[in-house]
């Protein structure tokens, strides 16, 4: 239908075919056609409101990261990067979407793990590009990780270079004696089989300065739904919530948690008010670390704790906890639950409890396929006291833990026909090269950090800087106040 200025206006005294609002006695019109009313104005608007729109979008999606760092918390000293080049010849130069300019920026989604060692990274390999296969997000891979096992990663990612959502891969080259050292700054120690390599767990948010919030996974653990249905669970979690984890109850001993998977609100652990690990480096860390005051009770009295699988008790020791980096979790939780939140326990399918009863259809038998949501229930084993006892499990990661082999993907027992073999099989075998799945707008960049160091190191730093600048200013005032005094002689 025209508009009004679009009807032709008759004159006076031929006849008219409607009659106008506008029209007065006399053929004469009172309309005047407005700027906006031209029939370009209206599609020039709703380019410059759809312009906006995405503009906005864009500033919300991009600045979410920065409303997690506490106020209290000083400006972090940011670690040299250093960008790693591929020597794969292949790499093709990334594209500009031009479809996507004015498209809403994706959140990336940050994952942290651990890889000391050869054999860790062998592993680890399998789980991150069980991640990139199912994530419909960018991806941030933050990786602890030792000399030898950055070579073994990066042949991995230099066999793609045009993923659907861009990856980036970040270094943070850690020697077992730095770790070591700083175990000691906390009082802590470890006599568990994952050494060192485990124990750095505890510390991830100080080697990470500028990233917020973080999903940890280990390296026996793969990724069969998109992990952005895990990072949304960051929105569950209370602002004064440092992590979550699975548990199996309130009364779980340390056996009954898990830190192979975690959330991690990164910034909020690092608040130098009340640090998540305590530091002999700094008095103010000694008094209000949280792992200080949950050790302090732990031993306040008898200092006992539950042995795992036994009725018996056994005596907590910091520098031998049980499971290592766990059984330091498990104290601190126990002793200031409101810090932690309860992760489902749909994140951590494992193996040792029989993944909960939850398995495969068998093929060729319809009524396996079939089961409806009632009998997954009355199917589903080992939940103890947690939340989703009474809930349907949806298998979100699988854990091969309690295998006792140093690469689980190597066990036969995880290809041949059983409850999960279908899935193993398929992420190991598919193929790197088949991971070049968009149209080359989006790359795959890999940097390593350089002269990696703890948050209480950067903190102690800061304070002793502090202290010169200020004793500095003093020798100052009073070399004024004498100069002064002598011009007034």
């Amino acid at each position: 239908m025209p508009s009004m200025s679009e009807v032709p206006l008759m004159a006076s005294g031929g006849p008219s075919l409607s009659a106008s609002p506008y029209d007065l006695p006399g053929g004469r019109s009172e309309y005047r056609s407005s700027p906006w009313s031209h029939r370009w104005s209206r599609p020039l608007i709703f380019v410059a409101l759809f312009i906006l729109n995405n503009l906005a979008w864009s500033y919300f999606y991009t600045s979410e990261s920065t409303l997690l760092v506490p106020r209290s918390q000083p400006q972090t000293q940011q670690q040299d990067v250093v960008p790693v080049v591929h020597s794969n010849s292949s790499r093709i130069t990334p594209k500009l979407d031009h479809h996507s300019v004015l498209a809403p920026r994706l959140e990336t989604i940050e994952i942290v793990m651990v890889m000391i060692g050869a054999e860790s990274a062998t592993e680890g390999v399998t789980s991150i590009k069980s991640a990139i296969m199912h994530s419909s997000r960018p991806l941030s891979f933050r990786l602890i990780c030792s000399e030898d096992a950055m070579p073994i990663i990066e042949h991995k990612f230099g066999l793609f270079s045009r993923p659907a959502y861009s990856v980036d891969v970040v270094y943070y080259p850690m020697s077992l004696d730095a770790i070591q050292a700083r175990a000691d700054r906390a009082g802590v120690g470890t006599k568990y089989f994952a050494g060192m390599g485990g124990l750095v767990k505890v510390f991830l948010h100080e080697l990470l300065p500028d990233v917020n919030r973080a999903i940890f996974v280990d390296t026996d653990m793969v990724f069969v739904v998109d992990p952005v249905l895990l990072w949304n669970t960051f929105s569950t979690l209370k602002p004064d919530q440092m992590l979550a984890f699975p548990t199996l109850g309130p009364k779980s001993d340390a056996s009954l948690i898990c830190t192979c998977v975690m959330l991690l609100n990164l910034s909020l652990m690092r608040d130098h008010k009340r640090p998540f690990m305590s530091s002999t480096l700094l008095p103010s860390w000694s008094k209000n670390g949280v792992s200080g005051q949950a050790f302090e009770k732990a031993l306040s009295g008898d200092g006992l704790i539950q042995n795992p699988g036994r009725t018996t008790l056994i005596k907590f020791n910091p520098k031998d906890p049980l499971f290592g980096d766990q059984g330091i979790y498990h104290v601190i939780w126990t002793h200031f639950p409101e810090l932690f939140a309860h992760l489902s326990l749909r994140w951590d399918i494992t193996y040792c409890r029989s993944g909960y009863g939850l398995k495969l259809g068998h093929w060729r038998d319809e009524q396996d396929e079939d089961m409806s949501e009632t009998d997954q229930i009355k199917s589903q084993i080992h939940t103890e006291e947690a939340p989703e006892k009474h809930d349907q499990l949806l298998p979100g990661i699988l854990h091969f833990n309690c295998q006792n082999r140093p690469i689980v993907w190597d066990s036969n027992e995880n290809h041949v026909e059983n409850t999960w073999s279908p899935m193993i099989t398929m992420i190991t075998r598919y193929k790197w090269i088949w991971l070049n799945r968009g149209d080359g707008s989006a790359s795959v960049r890999s940097t390593v950090v350089q002269n990696v160091r703890f948050e209480d190191e950067r903190a102690a730093e800061e304070e002793r800087q502090s202290r010169l600048a200020s004793e500095e200013g003093g020798v100052g005032r009073r070399e004024k106040a004498r100069l002064d005094k002598l011009d007034k002689l």
